[in-house]
């Protein structure tokens, strides 16, 4: 049985300050939040369309 996804909420904290041991991604020190935010919503969107495919 298919399963139907209307609607996904994401909820994100972004630290601004770049504060050691973020993890955060070598090259990103002045990203805004919305760049942020946008990219993670096309990651997850990407992921849910591989497995759509499969």
């Amino acid at each position: 049985m298919p399963v139907v996804i209307n609607e996904i909420v994401i909820t994100a904290t972004v630290d601004q300050n770049g504060s050691s041991g973020s993890g955060a991604a070598p090259g990103t020190g002045n990203v805004s939040v919305e760049a942020v935010v946008k990219e993670a919503v096309e990651k997850v969107l990407e992921i849910l369309d591989e497995k759509k495919q499969r």
